[in-house]
C-alpha cells in the first residue's frame, strides 16, 4: 500500500524525483554551457597573445624563423588535444547525467 501510494506515479516521492532530476539536467546544462564558453575564451586569449608574438619580426633570422614555425605547430597541436579533452569530459559529463 505504501509503495503504491507514496513511490508510484503520480505520488509524491515521483514529483519530488523529478522535479530534482529536472533541476539538475538544467544546472549541468548550463554549467556545461559556461565551462565551454570559459577554457575557449582562454584559448582565445591565448591564441591571440602568441599570434601577437609571433607578428613580431624583430629577430628575422632563419633559427628565429623555425621556432616560430615549430611553436605555432605546437599550438595547434595543443589545440587539438585541448578540443578533444573537453568533448570527452562533457560527453562523459552527459553519460553520467543520463
Amino acid at each position: 500500500m505504501f509503495g503504491a501510494s507514496v513511490c508510484a506515479q503520480p505520488g509524491p516521492y515521483m514529483a519530488i524525483h523529478d522535479g530534482i532530476k529536472t533541476d539538475f539536467e538544467k544546472m549541468m546544462e548550463g554549467g556545461r554551457k559556461t565551462l565551454l564558453y570559459i577554457v575557449e575564451n582562454i584559448f582565445h586569449a591565448i591564441q591571440r597573445d602568441f599570434e601577437r608574438i609571433i607578428a613580431t619580426n624583430e629577430d628575422d633570422s632563419e633559427v628565429a624563423q623555425e621556432f616560430r614555425r615549430e611553436l605555432h605547430g605546437m599550438v595547434e597541436e595543443a589545440k587539438e588535444e585541448l578540443a578533444i579533452e573537453m568533448r570527452n569530459h562533457i560527453d562523459n559529463a552527459r553519460r553520467c547525467k543520463g
